[in-house]
């Protein structure tokens, strides 16, 4: 196909937003003679296809947006209330603290977090319960916050110990009745 002059581009041009219903400033601007506007007008058949292919455009659009059935529901992840009451227990008195430190220290403190707090869940699980290993999980978690002294960390262990020791007793006796 030859380049298009620019009477043709123009006249190209013209039959576009004709065919598309508007108008552009550029256009208004043309003065097109009668016997050019006849030639120039749109025929059905050729409004016909240009529908027709928005349709198809817009029908591409829809099925490339709408994500597939199976992938449109995913059936949702079963959430664990007691590794959330854990984990709920362990950032209480520390979120002051968490928020000095820098966002790579903190990535890496959660993620201790999530680990000791699975690591709990796990001893709190069993029939004997063995209380030092809490103590021991939630002081090395504890440790790596700036600025805290070895009291507030005994402090600290300790109140969390024992609100987890009561939400496993609220548990085993929720689970009785």
């Amino acid at each position: 196909m030859c380049p298009l002059d620019p009477t043709q581009k123009k006249e190209e041009k013209l039959k576009e937003t004709i065919a598309e219903g508007t108008e552009t400033q550029e256009i208004s601007k043309v003065e097109v003679p009668e016997a050019e506007k006849e030639r120039l007008e749109p025929r059905p058949e050729e409004v016909e296809k240009v529908e027709e292919k928005k349709v198809e455009e817009m029908k591409e659009e829809e099925k490339e947006a709408a994500p597939p059935p199976a992938a449109a529901a995913p059936a949702p992840a079963p959430v664990d209330t007691e590794l959330k009451d854990i984990q709920n227990v362990m950032q209480e008195n520390i979120i002051e603290l968490y928020s000095q430190m820098p966002p790579a220290e903190q990535k890496k403190f959660k993620e201790e977090g999530v680990r000791t707090a699975q690591n709990i869940k796990t001893l709190l699980g069993q029939v004997k319960v063995n209380v030092k290993k809490i103590v021991e999980l939630l002081r090395r978690w504890l440790s790596r916050l700036p600025g805290i002294n070895k009291y507030f960390l005994e402090q600290e262990s300790k109140i969390k110990l024992d609100k987890l020791l009561a939400i496993k007793k609220e548990k085993e006796q929720g689970g009785l009745e």
